[in-house]
């Protein structure tokens, strides 16, 4: 028996439209329906998040080279994969800081509140968001030759969605290790550059002259990120009234060498915690 789709009005005959794809029986919304469409978006076998990072984990170069040629259907969507893994990471980011600030106020017995920390966190992840293009465009421009600028898109799209679930799915030892999370975060950089890096060669590298470009790329990106990162925080430094007010005390002009040197002077302010400690 013959029907309109309720998506785009084609004739269906079939269990599933010819014109857009979707089942023919689809009737109103209900809770059965919506966890259904949840939990098939995470594990359907075709296209699931769970597929695709386990593919990205165990097979990313035919992962990636299948993607390029054209089995779009078969992957979860790289645009999605990567705004959903941002947003969850930078929530779960933000509770461990929550926990450090917590965990800190135990262990001094007084209110501990690191706004200056929050400040780094918030927008080294801003940063890492807007560097998206960038990296895509320098890599286009390192291997325009092998690969096109949608490609260079689609590529840093998955590999920054896979390494925000990794960091995601670290969250827990991030949180027993908090004590140590400065030293658990500086091998956690160590451990995205060589995500990076695997991951690159798959897509880039096809000869030792590539193989040698990617990794000049790679770290040539995260010393880009490093330094965008700093050069926001000293603006910042720079225009805060306590800083300036520590650098009229201690007569230093304010640049980068001299300014740690002033912040570094400062141990507590009223409130009764170090503001430049994170």
């Amino acid at each position: 028996m013959s029907q309109s789709c309720q998506n785009c009005g084609a004739l269906v005959k079939s269990k599933y439209c010819p014109e857009c794809g979707q089942k023919s029986d689809v009737g109103r919304i209900n809770m059965h329906a919506l966890v259904h469409e949840f939990w098939h978006g995470f594990t359907h076998t075709d296209k699931g998040v769970i597929r695709l990072w386990l593919d990205l984990l165990l097979r990313p170069r035919k992962t990636y080279q299948d993607y390029f040629n054209g089995h779009r259907k078969s992957y979860f969507s790289p645009v999605v994969f990567f705004l959903v893994s941002f947003g969850i990471y930078i929530y779960l980011d933000l509770k461990v800081f929550e926990y450090q600030d917590y965990t800190s106020f135990l262990r001094q017995h007084q209110a501990v509140n690191n706004e200056f920390g929050r400040y780094v966190q918030e927008h080294a992840k801003t940063i890492a968001l807007l560097l998206l293009p960038v990296k895509a465009l320098l890599s286009w421009a390192f291997f325009f030759r092998r690969r096109n600028l949608a490609e260079c898109f689609v590529f840093w799209l998955f590999c920054t969605g896979f390494i925000n679930t990794i960091l995601v799915l670290l969250t827990p030892l991030r949180l027993a290790l908090i004590a140590k999370k400065d030293t658990l975060d500086n091998w956690l950089d160590i451990l995205v550059i060589l995500i990076m890096l695997v991951h690159a060669f798959a897509v880039f590298g096809n000869s030792w002259i590539n193989y040698i470009k990617t990794v000049l790329l790679i770290f040539f990106l995260a010393i880009l990120s490093r330094y965008t990162i700093d050069y926001a925080l000293y603006r910042h430094l720079a225009t805060d009234p306590q800083t300036i007010a520590i650098m009229t005390e201690t007569k230093k002009h304010l640049s980068p060498p001299t300014l740690w040197d002033a912040v570094g002077e400062v141990i507590y302010t009223s409130d009764g915690y170090d503001p430049f400690d994170f």
